[in-house]
C-alpha cells in the first residue's frame, strides 16, 4: 500500500489567491491573525511580500500605548484602596 502525504503543497499562486480572499473577508486582520489562519509558514507568507506579489497589513507598533491610560497601583496606593499585600513568610 502506498502511503499519501497529509498534506499537499500549495502553489504560491493558491496561496495569493487564499491570503487575498482572506484579507478581503477580513480587511482589519493583523498581520499575526492572518499567518496563524492561513496555515503556511511565516517564512513564506513573508517571502511573497518580499517579492512584492502581496500586500500584507502594516505592522503594529510595539509601544504601551494601551497602557498610558491606567494607573499601576503601588504598595501605598493598594493600602489607601483597602488591598493588602501578600508577605511572604
Amino acid at each position: 500500500m502506498i502511503s499519501t502525504p497529509a498534506y499537499k503543497r500549495i502553489s504560491d499562486e493558491e496561496l495569493i489567491a487564499k491570503i487575498n480572499a482572506y484579507l478581503e473577508k477580513y480587511p482589519n486582520a493583523s498581520r499575526s491573525k492572518l499567518m496563524s489562519n492561513i496555515g503556511s509558514s511565516h517564512d513564506r507568507i513573508v517571502g511573497l511580500e518580499k517579492e512584492g506579489k502581496i500586500i500584507l497589513p502594516t505592522k503594529r507598533t510595539s509601544t504601551n500605548a494601551w497602557s498610558q491610560n491606567f494607573q499601576f497601583m503601588g504598595k501605598e496606593l493598594g493600602a489607601q484602596y483597602g488591598r493588602r499585600n501578600r508577605q511572604s513568610k
